[in-house]
């Protein structure tokens, strides 16, 4: 999925849009890791694919206080195939 359409539909429903930063081990290069939107209590995150500027995988939906545990194999939230099934998700999250 694109990044700018991702990130401008994310604006349109009312998400705050970041993207966090990642630096290459070799050269030392920042490059866009994450892309990450908050509405409320609901957090909306794509991973950049590799380093590419434009593409992303991986759309994943969670609320900001609930946090992994490795040791029990709780994972929260829940991955969508496309951008407006997550913004759906999240703004129910959000209204509760």
């Amino acid at each position: 999925m694109d990044a700018t359409r991702t990130a401008s539909s994310l604006i349109r429903a009312g998400f705050d849009v970041r993207t966090d930063l990642a630096r290459d081990y070799k050269t030392g290069r920042l490059f866009p890791s994450r892309l990450i939107g908050t509405k409320g209590i609901a957090v909306v995150s794509a991973i950049h694919n590799g380093r590419s500027l434009t593409e992303l995988t991986c759309l994943h939906v969670q609320r900001s206080n609930e946090q992994a545990d490795a040791m029990t194999d709780y994972f929260p939230g829940a991955y969508f195939d496309s951008v407006r099934q997550a913004i759906n998700h999240a703004n129910y999250i959000a209204a509760r």
